[in-house]
């Protein structure tokens, strides 16, 4: 047979400590959380920032977060553990919405999320479109479009949750528990718990992350494609620097400028290494091809006057 302790649960470090960490852990992360999402309120409220849909989207978000840090950490966790009260056990009404806030907030956080990865996919791929629909109202409209959708997602907790009560064999009722799944109907019980828990999984977790995820890889796609596409336009704009460079290096390289009257044409200047008849000993430079020699141009003009003559 085995042999139980008589030792109170009260009597271990391992529960002090696990208590005063409940206790005051909770407490540090939530004086953290909230002076860290409300000088993020503070700093998108400029107009700097509050002109932008980035702005608006991350200022929804913050708000979204303390309000979970606010309404979860300090209204059950940090009151439980400080006081001993815990609100919604004694207050059935309470109960429902606690759970509505916290599951309509904290899923909100994560398709805030989305909606800035979609906004920023959209500016990439389609710029001219994005910003004729980009505005700072629709960004609005778009948050609001959220919590009303999760809101309808989450109405069932209004009847789904509420205080627990159990029948012993002498038929006498007492509760058990002030805010659990209700067992008053057999159906909804059933839902909530084989369905609810896939339900929360989808529009919590799945969903925002794939939403997230695709949308990031679609963002770095398209950032390596252009920087491959400037890597070549520099490359070819350097190409296109050396060649001037060699030919302000190497005059030799360069063509002579002409000077045109009537009946002469001539080089300004005698490229070095050509002598006077306009021959090349040295064959350090040429005429192209397509230019003709100075002699032969002044033949040419020589012949156009007797012809004309």
């Amino acid at each position: 047979m085995m042999n139980c302790s008589d030792t109170p649960l009260e009597d271990y470090w391992e529960y002090q400590l696990s208590q005063n960490i409940y206790k005051y852990g909770g407490i540090i992360l939530l004086v953290i959380g909230i002076i860290g999402n409300v000088l993020s309120m503070i700093v998108l409220l400029r107009k700097k920032f509050r002109t932008t849909t980035t702005g608006v989207y991350l200022f929804a978000l913050s708000v979204t977060d303390c309000t979970v840090i606010i309404w979860a950490q300090f209204l059950r966790h940090a009151l439980r553990g400080l006081t001993g009260i815990d609100l919604p056990n004694q207050y059935p009404w309470f109960c429902k919405l606690w759970y509505f806030i916290i599951k309509v907030t904290t899923t909100a956080s994560g398709w805030l999320l989305a909606a800035l990865t979609i906004e920023r996919v959209l500016g990439i791929y389609m710029p001219l479109k994005w910003r004729i629909y980009s505005t700072t109202q629709n960004a609005r409209i778009g948050i609001i479009a959220i919590y009303i959708s999760l809101a309808g997602i989450n109405m069932h907790y209004f009847w789904s949750y509420g205080p627990v009560y159990i029948t012993d064999e002498k038929n006498i009722t007492t509760k058990a528990t002030g805010c659990s799944i209700s067992t008053d109907d057999s159906n909804l019980e059933h839902f909530m718990l084989n369905y609810r828990p896939t339900m929360d999984l989808i529009t919590r977790t799945f969903l925002p992350f794939a939403v997230i995820a695709i949308g990031n890889i679609m963002i770095i796609f398209k950032l390596k494609k252009q920087l491959r596409t400037r890597d070549h336009l520099t490359q070819s704009k350097n190409e296109f620097q050396k060649i001037d460079k060699y030919g302000a290096e190497n005059p030799e390289a360069r063509l002579p400028a002409f000077q045109t009257n009537a009946l002469t044409t001539r080089p300004t200047r005698r490229p070095q290494g050509l002598s006077a008849n306009g021959s090349s000993p040295d064959l350090n430079w040429s005429y192209p091809p397509d230019i003709a020699k100075p002699r032969e141009r002044i033949a040419h003009a020589d012949d156009s006057g007797l012809n004309h003559a």
